[in-house]
């Protein structure tokens, strides 16, 4: 492939000659479709002919940092801000990734940059509402997320015809384009409403949260996400837990730089797990099997692995898998909902941990009697909760205007009694940090009792 038409050479017959914007489009239809080592190759051609291309250095940065390296993604980005000081574009990509580092500072810096550069830069105010969202300034994560809003793309099908057109026309490329910035918009919009409605939300502001989550559920009726934020903003429908699309959709959206984000907030929940299992079993000894419930990337599995003999993780959410598996610390993983590998895993297991799972589920008494009647006699079922007051919560439970449910230590207590366990402590624990406020938890150990069987809420062999 040729990165410049203007080549005096001739062309072999099966040879493809494209202009350079033409290479460029097409190494961005790869990566936006996630075929990030064709696009990499693609940029890597370009920058062998000219080296100082900044498109090509700011894309080839963007596919290092979707890849992982984000230390050299960076640098190729910064390689093409030195040719190019004021591209907009990759500014507003690195504000991106140091935002993926938890360096909030210098990623607000870079996106009201890019905002002084290109006032109209819809992705840039769509960016920073979600920076500031997650630092809890709330009415400002509505001010931008309004403006991203007047800003951003209006009518897909208008990008669809120009699409078809270009396409009739033969300028595949350019066509591939247009069809993904139609198929972007959902994407962005879902985006503009989550950060407002949820800043809504969290100001008190329910009836103008609710309009926008209606508004989301408009545009796209198939996205779990609005449906989950409106029933806990209204309190109407509320699911008993959420949904497993809902789970997956957060979930893989977030696998990439789960890590790093709750590095960032301090989390706290996989130490608080490993350290119950070391107070209720002393030192390890690599003898039990243990279940990692709702296992993530893996954030327990490095201090839970010398207690274990064996030790699967199970989650929803193939993304998170993915990165647990390159840890290689467990011997089986998993891709089922939780309660129901439970129910088909009888007597299975000496230890169950769960590190912030439960959080995603209301009820709790069908997911208890199935950890129960996969445990063996003496079992230990070891879990975090957030922690929700009897005032806010009469029934045991509610569900909170960040998506996640909390419970009341009563609640907690008579579900594992019901559930065929002896109740060895419900403790007050720290969890994370929520923008600077710390998020208040519940760490709870059940330890299965000698010849009792759950009460029958559920019926695992059904």
């Amino acid at each position: 492939m040729s990165a410049d038409s203007t080549t005096s050479e001739k062309p072999h017959r099966n040879e493809v000659t494209m202009s350079l914007a033409e290479a460029i489009a097409i190494g961005q239809t790869m990566q936006r479709n996630g075929y990030f080592r064709d696009a990499e190759i693609i940029y890597r051609q370009i920058l062998a002919a000219k080296p100082h291309q900044p498109d090509a250095l700011h894309f080839l940065g963007v596919v290092l940092t979707q890849t992982g390296r984000r230390d050299e993604g960076i640098a190729s980005i910064m390689a093409a801000l030195e040719v190019k000081p004021d591209y907009v574009d990759a500014i507003s990509n690195l504000g991106n990734v140091l935002h993926e580092q938890g360096l909030f500072g210098h990623a607000e810096a870079a996106y009201r940059r890019a905002i002084q550069l290109k006032p109209d830069f819809a992705d840039a105010y769509l960016n920073l509402a979600a920076l500031v969202f997650e630092t809890e300034r709330f009415e400002e994560a509505v001010v931008l997320s309004q403006r991203a809003m007047e800003l951003g793309p209006t009518i897909p099908q208008e990008r669809l015809d120009a699409a078809n057109a270009l396409a009739r026309e033969g300028r595949h490329a350019d066509a591939a384009e247009q069809y993904l910035r139609a198929a972007e918009r959902d994407l962005f919009h879902a985006g503009v409403h989550e950060n407002m409605g949820q800043s809504l939300q969290r100001l008190g502001r329910l009836d103008e949260a609710e309009k926008v989550y209606r508004r989301w559920i408009n545009l796209d009726p198939h996205n779990p996400r609005p449906h989950h934020y409106l029933a806990s903003c209204t309190g109407v429908d509320i699911p008993s837990r959420a949904s497993n699309e809902f789970i997956v959709d957060v979930f893989d959206r977030f696998a990439a730089t789960f890590d790093e984000r709750l590095t960032a907030l301090e989390y706290s929940a996989p130490a608080v797990v490993v350290k119950a299992v070391r107070d209720e079993s002393g030192e390890p000894q690599s003898k039990y099997t243990v279940l990692d419930a709702g296992c993530g990337t893996g954030l327990c599995a490095a201090g839970i692995k010398p207690f274990a003999n064996h030790l699967t993780g199970v989650d929803l959410s193939p993304k998170m898998l993915a990165k647990a598996r390159e840890l290689n610390l467990y011997d089986k993983l998993i891709a089922e909902e939780l309660t129901e590998y439970l129910s088909r895993s009888p007597v299975s297991f000496d230890v169950i941990i769960s590190a912030d799972t439960l959080i995603y589920f209301g009820e709790l008494a069908t997911v208890t009697a199935a950890a129960a009647a996969a445990l063996r006699p003496n079992g230990r079922f070891i879990f975090t909760l957030e922690q929700a007051d009897l005032m806010d919560a009469p029934n045991g439970f509610l569900l909170a205007s960040h998506g996640r449910y909390a419970h009341t230590e009563s609640y907690v207590r008579t579900v594992l009694e019901q559930s065929g366990f002896e109740v060895a402590g419900i403790t007050e624990t720290f969890l994370r940090l929520e923008g600077s406020t710390p998020v208040k938890g519940w760490l709870a150990i059940g330890r299965k009792a000698q010849g009792r069987e759950p009460s029958p809420v559920f019926d695992p062999t059904s």
